[in-house]
């Protein structure tokens, strides 16, 4: 019986210890991957795809707001009160996108400077390679 317990505590301390070499080789090949013009190409081109939608956004927003706001000229009443309506929400949501627009500013910004540090060409960022 105690041979049995030994056996089966040695082979978990042989699991739990590969494990742990293998989550180091993992650290490791993420790390390496992060001075590859692929990494920085991905990260500043996935923030750059979320500030072009939400600009694209606005615009439409704001276009159909000036559309409402021609409409609402030329209503009255209930039919008025209800293309307001139609109107704050169109404003509501373009604050919304507005605000995810500026926190992906932000973080492309943050990305620029992190890579700068590194030493990364700026090209790198708007997957532009030699």
């Amino acid at each position: 019986m105690r041979k049995i317990l030994f056996v089966f505590a040695v082979i978990v301390c042989a699991l739990i210890f590969a494990q742990g070499i293998g989550e180091t080789k993992t650290k490791k090949n993420e790390d390496a991957g992060k001075n590859d013009k692929e990494y920085w190409c991905k990260k500043g081109g996935g923030l750059r795809k979320q500030l072009d939608s939400a600009k694209a956004d606005i615009e439409k927003k704001e276009k159909h707001i000036a559309e409402l706001h021609e409409s609402a000229a030329k209503e009255t009443g209930a039919a008025r009160k209800n293309i307001a309506n139609k109107m704050k929400k169109e404003k509501t949501e373009v604050a919304v996108i507005r605000k995810k627009q500026k926190q992906a500013q932000i973080k492309l910004d943050d990305l620029e400077e992190k890579a700068h540090r590194k030493g990364v060409p700026p090209g790198w960022l708007r997957c532009q390679f030699e």
